[in-house]
């Protein structure tokens, strides 16, 4: 891991050094070889981002409405984006 030397060595007593030890261990094994801005979410919401289209519902927010798609199609449809 991080190479420390004496003086921090002696700031921290060997339980916080093996709890730090570990966090970084598990984060290095989720994080391997990837940039964290590449992890997609599984959620929806507002954002640059597109993911999908649904149908509108009552109560839906007018803002999300793609006009275009109603222009072509006669459906109102929502767009959905990726969360970031």
């Amino acid at each position: 891991m991080m190479e420390a030397d004496r003086s921090t060595q002696s700031s921290f007593d060997s339980e916080f050094l093996k709890k730090l030890e570990y966090l970084y261990i598990i984060s290095r094994k989720v994080f391997a070889g990837r940039i964290k801005a590449e992890r997609r979410s599984k959620k929806f919401g507002i954002s640059v981002e597109f993911a999908d289209y649904r149908n509108y519902t009552p109560g839906d927010d007018p803002r999300y409405i793609d006009w275009n798609a109603f222009a072509r199609l006669d459906e109102l449809l929502l767009k959905l984006y990726e969360e970031r």
